[in-house]
């Protein structure tokens, strides 16, 4: 009885072990499994982190074309006033040339008045 008692035991304790050495090796492997997901979360914090860069850059490149954007439409409104402006500002020259020969042609025909009075004295 007790040659079966310890045998009992001496398989109970292989039993024991057995299991230990299995829950040791389910623990190693729960652990290997643990350190892949903390890194493959560290590439990804890496990868969200790119990602805002990147769109921080992308709404900083839409700002710049909206104020590109801007820039242009007054360069165009510009442009347009200036076109507006000269074609003005010939036709003040024409005004001015035609006003200089009427008055060249009033000097004329005073001149050709005076000239007529004197004679006439």
């Amino acid at each position: 009885a007790v040659d079966a008692r310890g045998r009992l035991e001496s398989a109970e304790t292989l039993m024991l072990a057995e299991e230990y050495d299995s829950l040791v090796e389910t623990k190693g492997g729960h652990e290997r499994v643990i350190a892949d997901k903390q890194k493959t979360i560290e590439e990804l914090a890496e990868q969200v982190e790119l990602l805002e860069t990147r769109i921080r850059m992308q709404d900083k490149s839409k700002d710049d074309c909206l104020v590109n954007s801007e820039q242009l439409s007054e360069v165009e409104r510009l442009q347009k006033e200036n076109s507006s402006l000269k074609s003005e500002l010939g036709e003040k020259n024409k005004a001015i040339k035609m006003q200089q020969q009427k008055l060249s042609d009033l000097k004329k025909a005073l001149h050709r008045e005076l000239k007529g009075q004197d004679l006439s004295s």
